[in-house]
Formats: structure tokens, sequence, C-alpha cells
């Protein structure tokens, strides 16, 4: 699975996303996007628990490291990648929207 087939399956998820106080994406739950794509795992705290999910969908084992690092907000992650995964939780805006509702509030 690509990175890009990872973010549309995350996209049909049930929208029950949130961003936990430490910055983490969570679902009601508590599973992080990639082991509720992967459907592998159920234990989401568990230190290699994105590892075990990317191995599942057949991912690249740097996909799935970007993806953890970028869910959980760790240092250095990637932030294009860390929207990209708010979008598709639906819990940021598309772009298009944004640009829409930017416009839509610049002028009477």
């Amino acid at each position: 699975m690509t990175l890009e087939e990872f973010l549309t399956e995350l996209e049909k998820t049930p929208r029950d996303w949130h961003i936990e106080s430490d910055g983490v994406i969570r679902n009601r739950r508590n599973e992080c996007p990639a082991c509720v794509v992967s459907n592998a795992l159920r234990h989401t705290r568990y230190a290699l628990a994105w590892d075990d999910a990317a191995k599942a969908l057949g991912m690249l084992r740097a996909d799935g490291a970007a993806i953890a690092e970028a869910a959980d907000e760790e240092t250095g992650h990637d932030r294009a990648l860390r929207e990209r995964l708010m979008q598709a939780c639906g819990l940021a805006p598309l772009p298009q929207q944004q640009q829409a509702n930017d416009t839509a509030g610049q002028g009477t």
C-alpha cells in the first residue's frame, strides 16, 4: 500500500477522530490511524504498533514510521503529512475549503 492509498483508506474510517492534549491523533477507542486502517492491532500505545500495522498493510517501514511520527506529533515529524492525516481524519478543512473560507471572510 502506498502512502496515497493509506490516506484514501483513512478517509473512509468513522469520523470519531480527535487530537489529545499531548497532540496525538486518536479515535474514541484510543487507536492510531495506522492501526485503524490495518485493523491488525487494537493496542495503540504499544511501542511498535505502527511497525506491525505497516507490515500488515504492505507499506514501507519508512512510510509507517513517518505516519506514526506525524500522527503523534513527534519532534521533527513531517508537518505536511500531519496536515494530510488530519484532513483524512476530518480534523482539518481540505485546502480548497480553507481557501473558500478565507476568501469568504475577506470582504463584503
